[in-house]
């Protein structure tokens, strides 16, 4: 308290514990100046942002600024890869066994040439019109040696119509078949192309389940390596925890450690001091009792 006007208030004194290497040792005096919001204490520093890990990058929980693993920025769990590439392969499996190879005679009608006919019906026209010519050139021939309508004018015109049927035939029959035969090529080919179609499919199965298995062991690989590293931190954390224990300890126990020589120097032998610990039983432990009083 200040005696007059011309008196100046000193400072306040505050007891704060001294420290080195962290441990402390006895009190220290410091001087406190100002007001009280002014001596409020700052408010401490976030906390650093955790160490990257390859799990949280291979589980797609990579801090800010790693990035992520996985196609196209997107998170990736093995996990789900492999329940995934699982189900397709199953899935795809199931068709194949499902499938029926068709008949090329199914897929024939698919390829026929749709102008065939109108192919077949302008050569007949042709062999017509060829075949009337050659009659009307026989008629004229035998007319001018006066034998129209005899024996051989007869058989000459049966000759020349035979002649025309048979090229008919042959062209007709050419045709056909040829026709035939594309339609059946490109029915065959058509079968192939599903067949093998499938085989691929069945193939790329086959892959998407071993690439399944695959993530499923990266997915073991990856927890195996997380208990490791979570058991690792928790003997680190442990280790701290024994450490401040003992540290505490031996701070606990420094003045009596200390009182040990100097009471030898004096030749004061300490007095045994003994304490009695009474408990007050309770509810659970009367159940307790008659629980083990009960016969197994």
């Amino acid at each position: 308290m200040a005696g007059g006007s011309g008196e100046r208030a000193l400072p306040r004194l505050a007891v704060l514990p001294e420290r080195s290497n962290g441990r402390v040792f006895g009190p220290a005096v410091l001087p406190q100046f100002g007001t009280p919001q002014s001596r409020q204490l700052r408010p401490a520093p976030p906390p650093p942002p955790p160490a990257p890990t390859l799990a949280n990058n291979v589980a797609g929980t990579a801090p800010a600024g790693l990035g992520k693993g996985g196609i196209g920025g997107q998170p990736f769990n093995v996990n789900q890869a492999a329940s995934g590439a699982l189900q397709d392969a199953m899935g795809t499996t199931a068709q194949g066994m499902q499938y029926q190879p068709m008949q090329a005679a199914n897929l024939m009608g698919s390829y026929q040439n749709p102008y065939e006919q109108q192919v077949v019906d302008r050569t007949m026209r042709d062999l017509g019109t060829a075949q009337l010519k050659s009659l009307n050139q026989l008629d004229a021939q035998a007319g001018a040696a006066n034998a129209f309508g005899g024996s051989r004018h007869g058989i000459e015109a049966a000759e020349t119509r035979g002649n025309y049927a048979q090229k008919a035939i042959d062209a007709i029959g050419g045709m056909r078949n040829q026709g035939f035969n594309t339609a059946l090529g490109a029915a065959q080919f058509d079968i192939g192309n599903r067949n093998n179609a499938m085989a691929t499919r069945l193939g790329a199965a086959n892959q998407m389940a071993g690439l399944g298995g695959q993530a499923f062991g990266i997915g073991q690989t990856i927890q195996g390596n997380q208990m490791r590293d979570g058991m690792m931190q928790q003997g680190l954390q442990q280790a701290l925890i024994d450490a401040a224990r003992n540290q505490y300890a031996g701070y606990t126990g420094a003045p009596m450690a200390g009182m040990g020589p100097m009471n030898e120097a004096l030749g004061v032998t300490p007095v045994p001091q003994t304490s009695t610990k009474s408990k007050q039983p309770g509810l659970f432990d009367y159940l307790t009792l008659a629980a083990s009083m009960v016969p197994g």
